[in-house]
């Protein structure tokens, strides 16, 4: 069993217009509505290679761009055993409801806990759980799941 590594960030909303993250090793997140008018991340990660993987934040033009990247000092393994060393990151992301939010993540389950008035999400694969009868944006995926408690949501 390997230990975790808990990163947490906030910043305060109104000094930015949207939040970008783009998520590629992620396999677990979760988006909440924040309380107040902060941007909260908190990023979880798990597995042999966790110290590998960074999240890297930047700020430009009141828009904040989150997104994992492969450490530079990371060297690749070329031996059989190393398809079976993981790396399991989730992320738990609290925003103010009414924030403009874009995520794209390859392979993940998406779970969403709140009305939300201005998200996108576009995941390759995996589940996506929208967990209220009112959120406004395009969810695209290219062979995930679709869980939604809303009778009058239209997925095409």
């Amino acid at each position: 069993m390997f230990s975790q590594n808990i990163n947490e960030k906030t910043w305060n909303s109104v000094n930015f217009d949207l939040i970008f993250l783009r998520l590629d090793f992620i396999s677990h997140i979760t988006i909440k509505k924040s309380l107040s008018r902060e941007i909260l991340i908190k990023y979880i990660q798990e597995g042999e290679f966790k110290e590998n993987i960074l999240l890297q934040t930047t700020d430009t033009n009141r828009e904040l761009y989150i997104r994992e990247i492969v450490s530079p000092v990371f060297k690749r393994h070329n031996d059989k055993l190393s398809v079976h060393k993981t790396i399991a990151n989730t992320i738990e992301i609290l925003i103010p409801i009414d924030f403009k939010t874009i995520i794209k993540a390859k392979s993940c389950n998406v779970n969403i806990m709140g009305g939300f008035t201005d998200i996108d999400l576009e995941i390759d694969e995996g589940n996506i759980n929208l967990n209220q009868k009112i959120i406004k944006g395009e969810i695209k995926s290219v062979s995930g799941n679709i869980y939604c408690v809303n009778p009058k949501s239209k997925l095409l």
